[in-house]
Parts: C-alpha cells; structure tokens; sequence
C-alpha cells in the first residue's frame, strides 16, 4: 500500500540533465563560422 502524505501536490522532479554537447558551445560556434553551409552529418565528421 502507498503511504498517504496528505496533500495532492506532485513532489518535485529530478536534478538538471546535462546534453552531450554540453561545453563545446566555442567549439560550435567556431565550426558553424567556418562552414556556415555544412550539414548535420557534415559536423558529425569534423
């Protein structure tokens, strides 16, 4: 059985995900400079 705390509120979600690309922001920047026409895939391989 689920213990009753008394109220109907949702208890708080979890911490802050973090993305893959998380501190590469320069990195991008810079990339998408130099290549402003490049693809997705075309970043992926540089």
């Amino acid at each position: 059985m689920k213990k009753t705390q008394g109220h109907v509120e949702p208890r708080q979600q979890g911490g802050v995900m973090k993305g893959e690309l998380d501190g590469y922001e320069t990195q991008l920047a810079a990339m998408v400079e130099q290549y402003p026409d490049a693809t997705l895939l075309e970043y992926c391989e540089y």
